[in-house]
């Protein structure tokens, strides 16, 4: 009689690629769970309405917010908001990363910016890119992830918002 048995090696490999499949969903909801409480910053760029209210205060203290001055759309290539920032506001453009430990903050106002120009990356694994010709001549560059064309939409909603605030600065209003 034959007895039916199991290769050690087997069980062994099946065990493993269990365990291998429990870390990751278990790395995963990780992921996901930071990004969505707002631990983590989103992959993509997001609109004021869809950027958690801790990274709002995060940000808002990273770059000094003026009175009355609103994040409109925000983005950051780090793990968190606090490793650096692409954004602008209803007044103005805003770059920062930290050099030695210390936020460094690039900032324009829309009456000090001459044109915006993307230039969309090619791979999803680097961003794109939107570099902010100043009328001085020096440029800030705000980097944005090409992922699911956000980016695309963060500079036309950066254009609409500049084209706004030259139209105001032209009739003698301000905002």
């Amino acid at each position: 009689m034959q007895e039916n048995r199991t290769n050690p090696l087997v069980i062994g490999c099946v065990i493993a690629f269990g365990f291998i499949v429990i870390a990751v969903a278990l790395l995963l909801g990780i992921f996901i769970y930071g990004i969505k409480s707002g631990a983590l910053a989103s992959i993509e760029a997001l609109p004021a309405d869809k950027i958690p209210q801790r990274q709002l205060n995060d940000i808002s203290t990273i770059i000094s917010l003026r009175p009355n001055e609103k994040i409109l759309y925000f983005y950051s290539s780090a793990m968190t908001v606090s490793g650096d920032g692409n954004l602008f506001t209803n007044e103005r453009v805003v770059s920062y990363t930290v050099e030695e430990g210390q936020h460094q903050v690039f900032s324009a106002d829309y009456g000090e910016i001459q044109s915006v120009t993307l230039h969309r990356s090619d791979s999803w694994i680097e961003d794109s890119t939107l570099e902010v010709l100043l009328n001085d001549g020096t440029t800030i560059v705000l980097w944005v992830s090409p992922e699911n064309d956000k980016d695309v939409d963060f500079h036309a909603k950066l254009q609409e918002q500049m084209e706004s605030h030259h139209v105001l600065q032209k009739d003698g209003l301000s905002r």
